[in-house]
């Protein structure tokens, strides 16, 4: 991550960006191409992309952290949610099914 922040400072802003193009000039990545690369590695893992997509990884990894014990006041922290209703709406329903 030192090796490549400063590539990945925005010279318009504080901002610091997390993905970024591996092609000079080095811009930040679209959300379109994230997905894509997330598509991609959940079809390598063999897992059927016509059914869980990109966006179920968030899902799948806060569910993760709710079963290794993780408070749910940490969990709302990390994925930016403000209140725990998000989480028990779209993380909780599906492990309740294998609980």
């Amino acid at each position: 991550m030192s090796r490549t922040e400063g590539l990945r400072k925005s010279p318009s802003s504080e901002e610091t960006r997390l993905f970024i193009s591996f092609i000079k000039p080095h811009k930040a990545v679209s959300t379109a191409t994230v997905a894509r690369w997330i598509k991609s590695i959940l079809s390598a893992a063999g897992i059927d992309t016509s059914v869980f997509k990109p966006h179920s990884v968030r899902g799948a990894s806060v569910t993760l952290k709710y079963v290794q014990g993780v408070p749910v006041i940490d969990i709302l922290r990390m994925a930016d949610w403000s209140n725990e209703h998000m989480f028990r709406k779209y993380c909780l329903r599906d492990y309740n099914i294998i609980e």
